[in-house]
């Protein structure tokens, strides 16, 4: 609790003294254990608040008689102020020895948000006849406040922008520099550490394991070009956390993602793909139901983490294929939906460009070759929810009758009599559309056209078959 100073009260002076020796000693300073050299004077390290400060009390000189007591009062208080607090009241009986005595400064105390910045701790030493002796005050800081706090410290710039990094970026240095920005707070003993790393940077300022530690009088950090060459292509950052002199480290700082691209690289002379299935011409829905592919011979100077991303139409499949060995011929599975999105809702043919493109640590590198073919999926009548599926659900099956009038069974008094299958007609219909009846995969009857002026959905159509299809295919 915060108080004024005051003496305590105290029986006279002569009423415990001893004759001819004088009851009052000299106070030396307080010692704080583990404050950090130079700059402010006493810096207490941001490691040492979690476990407390101890403070040491030297010998006093005049100790007190066998069973009487003597206290120690250790304080804390702003610099210059009055106003303080009384960190602990100790007690020592006498024959007191063992000194120096230690007295901690707990976390509680050093963790408090509201207890930031130079303090002065001192104490008060009243002696066996209650004459209190104050000693200096001596200085403490304590530094809770990470460097650039609470902002994300700004991202590393290079010479080169954001890249990528390719073997001419490296030839002839040992280093390629970071300029760390300015950041607020920035105070003598201020360090860097900084780190190079895959695709992105820890959340933990403690989880950073640094390339270097580094001064930040100058704000550059050095990365080895023997380190990146020592990785595999990809993207990388380069990502630092401020360390003030107590130790407060900063957030992990903000980073651009670089592409590291090294060795021969692929070139734009690359032989342009072929899609096998459009040899025919065009590529159907028959086609997408039994897989289309994208075919073309090994990377020139490809590397085995080199991914291979295949554009078809407008848009790059949603997947990489891993270069891997490089085999002789690659040949790549085109989604059937995919292609569906890019053929959209146009009717007929639609010419459908089709290239590749390989790519080295995030870097792309393009042939100057496509090819185009020719894509026709329209059909006419519902959407088929299982496209590419040449069965459409969304069409009602047909049903059969013969004279016997039984549904989708024929007997023997059937035979050789009328028959017909009969339609329920469905959304949606367009003059012109014909509904085509099939008995084990062969066309039968006549095809029904749809003449919009008559025909509605609900209707139900009849289509006659013919017994010269039928009778072949047997009974089943």
């Amino acid at each position: 609790m915060a108080r004024k100073d005051k003496k305590q009260a105290s029986q006279p002076s002569w009423a415990h003294r001893v004759p001819g020796r004088s009851t009052m000693g000299t106070v030396g300073d307080p010692v704080i254990r583990g404050t950090l050299p130079g700059n402010p004077p006493g810096l207490l390290s941001r490691a040492s608040l979690s476990a407390g400060v101890e403070v040491e009390i030297p010998d006093w000189g005049v100790l007190p008689p066998d069973g009487e007591d003597e206290t120690i009062s250790l304080r804390v208080s702003r610099v210059g102020s009055n106003d303080y607090v009384e960190i602990k009241l100790e007690t020592y009986t006498g024959p007191v020895t063992g000194f120096p005595k230690i007295i901690t400064i707990p976390p509680e105390f050093l963790l408090d948000t509201s207890n930031e910045g130079p303090f002065e701790v001192w104490y008060l030493h009243t002696n066996w006849v209650f004459e209190p002796t104050l000693s200096n005050r001596v200085p403490i800081v304590i530094d809770k406040i990470p460097p650039n706090f609470p902002a994300v410290p700004g991202k590393v710039t290079f010479d080169f922008g954001v890249g990528p990094i390719l073997d001419t970026t490296l030839t002839g240095v040992t280093d390629i520099e970071g300029t760390i920005p300015a950041w607020t707070g920035g105070e003598e003993g201020d360090q860097i550490a900084f780190t190079w790393l895959p695709d992105t940077l820890p959340d933990d300022p403690e989880a950073i394991d640094p390339i270097d530690v580094v001064p930040g009088t100058d704000g550059i950090v050095k990365i080895p070009v023997s380190l990146i060459q020592s990785l595999p292509d990809g993207r990388y950052c380069c990502g630092y956390t401020l360390i003030d002199k107590a130790g407060n480290r900063s957030l992990i700082s903000d980073y651009d993602l670089i592409s590291v691209a090294l060795g021969d690289l692929p070139p734009t002379t690359m032989d342009a793909p072929t899609v096998p299935e459009a040899l025919d011409g065009v590529i159907n829905r028959a086609d997408a139901n039994a897989g289309v592919h994208v075919e073309f011979p090994r990377i020139p100077n490809g590397k085995e983490t080199d991914e291979v991303e295949i554009v078809w139409g407008s848009k790059p499949l949603a997947f990489r294929t891993p270069v891997g060995t490089n085999p002789e011929k690659f040949s790549i599975a085109v989604p059937a939906q995919h292609m569906k999105d890019e053929y959209g809702a146009n009717t007929g043919e639609v010419e459908t460009p089709v290239h590749y493109v390989v790519y080295r640590g995030g870097v792309p590198f393009s042939s100057l070759k496509t090819t185009v073919v020719q894509v026709d999926f329209w059909k006419p009548g519902p959407e088929n929810p299982d496209w590419p599926n040449p069965t459409n659900p969304a069409l009602l099956s047909p049903k059969v009758f013969g004279k016997s009038e039984i549904e989708n069974i024929l007997i023997d008094t059937d035979e050789d009599e009328p028959v017909r299958a009969d339609i329920t007609l469905v959304a949606p219909l367009a003059d012109g559309d014909t509904y085509q009846v099939y008995w084990n995969a062969k066309a039968i009857g006549t095809p029904y056209e749809i003449d919009t002026a008559k025909d509605t959905v609900g209707t139900v159509i009849s289509i006659d078959l013919d017994w010269g299809v039928i009778k072949p295919e047997g009974n089943n």
